[in-house]
């Protein structure tokens, strides 16, 4: 009989890590483990786990850790998250569920609700919790939250050495990258998006890719788009991704209009499908402060699409410069725009042998079945060891 695991989530958007745990799911060994999932709000990863047939429940829950300007209201969050955590442990009890695993730093409702079920927990990391500016912060401070995830989990997984840093050489820590499948050939671009965004046959199409926040790099990323424009005939930027807040969007289109180029931005909004936009693109672009991986990188580098990013986190994990991908120092306009006109000035020779190896690296390293049996692995670990001491 499969061991149930219980997943608990901290979104039902399909981000990056929400995107990564549906896979997980979906890839899972059904001989060995039969998927659960827990949500605290309706949404996108909620619809597509119960279109595929994995039983699913909403446990309200907010966020135990914030963006750092927010954290002083915390301890009224937490108070506020006592009755998910009742729900979660009832859930996990009437489930029979054999073992927690949460997906996210921020999702320590799962953790709590394990340990009061008195079943083995796996905490899935998918944030930089150590360094100067960590995106996520706990009130009392990212080392005690450190140690509050290692002593609530039998075993603590981060998507790259990045994240793992926070961890030191502690044991009990082990990383499994984000994983994605490999589509048969370069996959063709959604009807009539070229049409809809008013991207021209001679443009040079430049894709940012994610939420809409400032570490991701946006504003940046339009003003190097105002200093290469005189180096790269063509240039367009094209912003796929909704605003974490509404009035992010207004900051950039004003940062667009105060440089004048409006002309020379698309901004798309939330798309369902990466996929349809993907084959859109010249190049794809991480402009990201701070990034615990980057799953856009390889999702680009899988269907062909080349890669350019700023070096910050777990990115220099994924591209080695000038063989699978390009690197620029940091996400400052002028790193970005020197790097863009770099790379639209290579020969088509150049850049398909990089796309090719980019490809080949994916495949090597960051395939989801891979990443999905490292993971069982940690599973079967956690559970035999559990077994025995029970």
């Amino acid at each position: 009989m499969p061991s149930r695991v219980l997943f608990v989530s901290h979104s039902a958007e399909l981000r990056g890590a929400e995107r990564m745990l549906l896979g997980i799911m979906l890839r899972l060994d059904r001989r060995l483990f039969a998927p659960f999932l827990a949500v605290p709000c309706s949404g996108p990863l909620l619809e597509e786990a119960r279109a595929a047939g994995i039983p699913s429940a909403v446990a309200p829950m907010k966020w135990w850790l914030s963006k750092p300007r927010r954290a002083w209201r915390q301890p009224a969050l937490w108070l506020w998250n006592i009755r998910g955590v009742l729900r979660l442990r009832r859930l996990i009890e009437r489930l029979e569920i054999d073992l927690v695993c949460s997906n996210s730093a921020a999702a320590a409702g799962g953790a709590l609700a394990g340990r009061l079920a008195r079943r083995p927990h796996v905490w899935v990391v998918h944030e930089i919790l150590s360094g100067p500016r960590p995106l996520l912060r706990f009130l009392f401070g990212n080392r005690l939250f450190v140690r509050l995830v290692r002593s609530l989990s039998q075993r603590v997984v981060t998507n790259s050495q990045a994240s793992r840093a926070a961890f030191g050489p502690a044991p009990g820590v082990e990383v499994v990258y984000n994983g994605v499948l490999l589509p048969r050939g370069r996959p063709k671009p959604g009807a009539g998006l070229r049409k809809r965004w008013g991207i021209g046959a001679r443009d040079r199409l430049v894709g940012v890719i994610g939420t809409i926040s400032p570490e991701k790099g946006q504003v940046e990323m339009i003003e190097a788009l105002a200093l290469a424009r005189g180096r790269v005939k063509g240039l367009k930027v094209l912003f796929v991704g909704k605003p974490e807040e509404k009035r992010q969007l207004e900051t950039l289109r004003e940062t667009a209009r105060r440089l004048g180029v409006e002309d020379g931005i698309v901004f798309a909004g939330a798309v369902p499908d990466v996929s349809a936009v993907l084959p859109l693109l010249d190049l794809l672009v991480s402009a990201s402060r701070v990034e615990s991986f980057g799953r856009t990188l390889i999702e680009a580098q899988a269907c062909g699409v080349p890669v350019l990013a700023a070096a910050a986190g777990g990115v220099t994990e994924i591209i080695r410069p000038g063989v699978n991908g390009y690197l620029v120092a940091s996400n400052r306009p002028e790193d970005l725009a020197a790097g863009l006109a770099d790379f639209f000035g290579r020969g088509k020779a150049e850049v398909g042998r990089v796309v090719r190896a980019a490809r080949r690296s994916v495949a090597g390293n960051f395939h989801l079945d891979t990443q999905v049996r490292k993971l069982e692995g940690v599973f079967e670990d956690v559970l035999r060891e559990s077994r025995r001491a029970g």
